[in-house]
């Protein structure tokens, strides 16, 4: 987690332990700082994708990151479904709209993370 990320975790770390990897996979279980666990799993979907899942006993969510050229830049493009399950149907109710702005906040700034990292070492 980097500076860009504290206001999410309310300043405190979050726990990410690699449950298994492969060549084109990883999976996760990361505790967003204090949260139920979630377990994510990452895989190369394709030599421009990246396929994930999030699933949690309140969550599920399933999505691919697409990159292409775009100018100078690279244009990432999220889709996806999300669905709440068990007491989360509760949960989304009242924290839903919060929690969408939540997760784009946490891809705006791992998008800046990537943007200053390619500054400080092109490749």
């Amino acid at each position: 987690m980097t500076h860009r990320h504290k206001p999410m975790y309310r300043g405190k770390g979050a726990t990410r332990k690699i449950l298994s990897r492969s060549v084109d996979t990883v999976v996760v279980e990361d505790d967003y700082g204090g949260g139920p666990p979630t377990k994510v799993t990452v895989r190369l979907a394709g030599d421009d994708r990246i396929a994930y899942v999030f699933d949690s006993r309140m969550y599920h969510s399933e999505s691919t990151m697409t990159f292409a050229p775009d100018g100078a830049g690279t244009r990432m493009r999220i889709a996806g479904k999300t669905g709440w399950k068990g007491f989360g149907k509760l949960v989304e109710l009242f924290w839903g709209k919060k929690f969408v702005k939540l997760v784009q906040g946490d891809l705006e700034a791992h998008a800046q993370e990537m943007e200053d990292e390619w500054a400080k070492k092109p490749w």
